[in-house]
């Protein structure tokens, strides 16, 4: 009996000088993360397709589009107006003549078939035939007319670009920079001069 009272006695004073994890406050530490995503940085593409129209290569395409050789009209190109009237032109009289051939057959084989006329089969596939050459008929002159888009498009860019032959290149020996020995090119384009140095060897001290 003696002995559980002092073993108790003991658990009980163990116990008063045990002490648990107290968080103080001044023991908190805060962390700030800081957010990176600047709104300036983010670019909202608004009427992606429209902008392909803007400036004056812009404005060449648009002309092109709307209008046969428009656009090779607004860049001065007189010579390229006709070829581009005449792709779009020639492609859309065999687009309106494979129609109207189709359309011919197609009637031809709607009778042969409501009369049970035997060359009915011919007739259809002459029909077919017909019908698929208007098919890639569409497709060629869509191609054909974004091809003289695209040409104009194109000019109209190569127009403000600089291609004069003032184009120079000199060697020179630039100053010797203190601790790096140096090789310079002189590149003059159009009266405008760039230099390029490049280290080649780390002088000895």
């Amino acid at each position: 009996m003696l002995r559980i009272c002092t073993l108790t006695l003991v658990l009980v004073s163990l116990c008063c000088f045990c002490h648990g994890q107290i968080n103080r406050p001044d023991d908190q530490q805060t962390y700030v993360v800081q957010d990176t995503l600047n709104e300036n940085d983010t670019i909202i593409n608004r009427n992606g397709f429209f902008s392909l129209f803007k400036g004056k290569p812009g404005n060449a395409a648009l002309y092109s589009l709307l209008i046969p050789g428009g656009g090779q009209a607004y860049n001065k190109k007189w010579w390229k107006v006709p070829l581009a009237v005449g792709i779009d032109g020639g492609l859309t009289y065999l687009l309106l003549w494979n129609t109207s051939q189709y359309n011919t057959s197609q009637a031809l084989y709607l009778q042969a078939v409501k009369d049970d006329d035997p060359l009915k089969s011919r007739l259809k596939s002459q029909r077919d035939f017909y019908r698929k050459n208007k098919e890639y008929s569409w497709v060629w002159l869509i191609a054909g007319h974004l091809i003289t888009v695209v040409d104009a498009f194109v000019d109209r860019h190569l127009l403000d670009f600089d291609v004069s032959d003032d184009l120079t290149i000199n060697g020179y020996n630039t100053e010797v920079i203190p601790m790096m020995a140096t090789l310079g090119f002189h590149i003059s384009l159009n009266k405008k001069t760039k230099t390029i140095v490049n280290p080649l060897f780390p002088a000895t001290p």
